[in-house]
């Protein structure tokens, strides 16, 4: 896959999910990618330099509920080290 960011060739993680062309480890690797942007969205509305609107909260509730699906806990906070 040539970019990097999930959400701009998947519109949401359950399409992402019902993609036959990816397998397992592929999707789960994406999904941690998308999380961890979607986190960033959310800490930095949190702190105020985006939008409300814009705070990726749903998107990342989103993606964590359809790495649960591949049966992955994630936590986007943790450094990868520790995951």
């Amino acid at each position: 896959m040539e970019n990097s960011d999930p959400s701009v060739i998947y519109k949401t993680p359950a399409i992402l999910l019902a993609d036959s062309k990816l397998n397992k480890a592929q999707k789960i690797a994406l999904l941690k990618s998308w999380a961890r942007d979607a986190y960033e969205l959310s800490e930095a509305a949190n702190e105020s330099m985006i939008a409300p609107s814009d705070n990726g909260s749903d998107q990342l509730a989103a993606v964590l509920d359809a790495l649960l699906k591949l049966g992955v806990e994630y936590d986007p906070n943790k450094p990868a080290a520790e995951i």
